[in-house]
């Protein structure tokens, strides 16, 4: 009978302390890089199941003591008697969460990227930790914690603080061409010719536009007339309204726009005939980062009163002299060259015509 007794003691004992503490996914329950001092709430939370009654082990109570970074007394935060007073059956069939808080008793803490937190379970003479860690989260997958993020939603590049490099708009007026009277070609920017502008004609000034950036943009194309090839917008002469549009990243687009020399005038300038006047566009657009650019060209012209001038690729200058006889002659392209041609001649007075149909006295002393 004592044998019997003893074998029955023996399993019971056994059965008691055959009770594991079946605690998993613990974890901290705050933001990451939150600051907390002493006093403040920190919140926690950790799945468990099993029995932990005074029925079954003869322990109604859970310890549970939160430590930062390492399990020793400076680096305890605070702890819970988890049913000390036996108020509640703690039994769970299945995992159950449960969600806990304390209050920092001395030192403050964070939940900066990195920072560890262990919580100590002590029941019926067993004790078990589990560890929690604030890992540093990369939302975009971009390799660039988000700590150190600028842009922790889009993906971007290290170099960039986690941004992403901003494909940007690049434009710019790749070709001009200027049409007289609808169909008749004067000028076209691929090649080195000087355009005449003459009263009585109307001129179609056709730009193709092109953006070789990464992205679309909106533009604004002004024109304005020059007496030198310096541009300067508030001295300078506007000429028409604005040409506003849209383009496309690797885009293509043709703006066109009019000039109608008057007499003596483009716009609201004074010009004389066989002078030598510029063309000014500006061009600016939107980069795509909050900026703008500027893109100018510029091109050379002559006006004329004469309502059949052509355009001036090459044409003959004659000199003579008062007397009706013929000094020399020579083929030039443009202002530029008759300039030259005239600076030649040695002292002395000449008449000065080209086949462009124009005729004027110079005067060499």
């Amino acid at each position: 009978m004592k044998i019997i007794t003893f074998l029955t003691l023996l399993v019971v004992t056994t059965l008691c302390h055959s009770q594991s503490i079946d605690i998993r996914n613990f974890k901290m329950d705050e933001n990451i890089n939150r600051n907390f001092n002493q006093g403040s709430r920190i919140h926690y939370s950790f799945e468990i199941r099993g029995d932990y009654t005074y029925h079954t082990h003869g322990y109604n109570r859970v310890d549970l003591i939160l430590y930062e970074d390492s399990v020793t007394t400076s680096n305890e935060i605070n702890r819970i008697y988890w049913n000390r007073e036996g108020d509640h059956q703690l039994i769970f069939n299945t995992y159950t969460k449960k969600e806990m808080w304390v209050t920092i008793n001395d030192n403050s803490t964070s939940t900066r990227p990195g920072k560890r937190f262990i919580l100590v379970a002590k029941y019926a003479g067993l004790t078990t930790q589990f560890t929690y860690t604030y890992s540093n989260p990369d939302r975009d997958n971009d390799g660039v914690p988000d700590s150190v993020d600028s842009c922790p939603n889009e993906a971007g590049s290290s170099s960039n603080n986690g941004c992403p490099f901003v494909s940007l708009a690049n434009v710019e007026i790749t070709q001009l061409r200027i049409l007289r009277n609808g169909s008749t070609e004067i000028f076209n920017s691929n090649t080195n010719s000087t355009p005449i502008l003459s009263y009585g004609n109307s001129y179609e000034f056709i730009y193709t536009v092109e953006n070789s950036g990464g992205r679309a943009t909106n533009l604004n194309l002004s024109k304005f007339f020059s007496y030198n090839s310096t541009f300067d917008p508030y001295d300078d002469f506007f000429i028409e309204q604005d040409e506003s549009s849209a383009i496309a990243a690797g885009g293509k687009i043709t703006l066109r726009t009019f000039v109608n020399p008057g007499y003596g005038y483009i716009g609201n300038a004074s010009v004389s005939n066989n002078q030598g006047c510029y063309f000014i566009t500006s061009l600016v657009y939107e980069n795509g980062d909050n900026s703008t650019s500027e893109f100018e060209s510029r091109i050379g012209f002559i006006y004329s009163t004469n309502t059949s001038s052509r355009l001036a690729s090459s044409y003959r200058l004659q000199s003579f002299d008062f007397s009706g006889n013929l000094i020399s002659s020579k083929e030039v392209k443009g202002k530029v060259e008759e300039k030259q041609f005239v600076q030649s001649l040695p002292q002395g007075s000449y008449i000065i015509k080209s086949d462009l149909g124009e005729t004027y006295k110079i005067f060499k002393n």
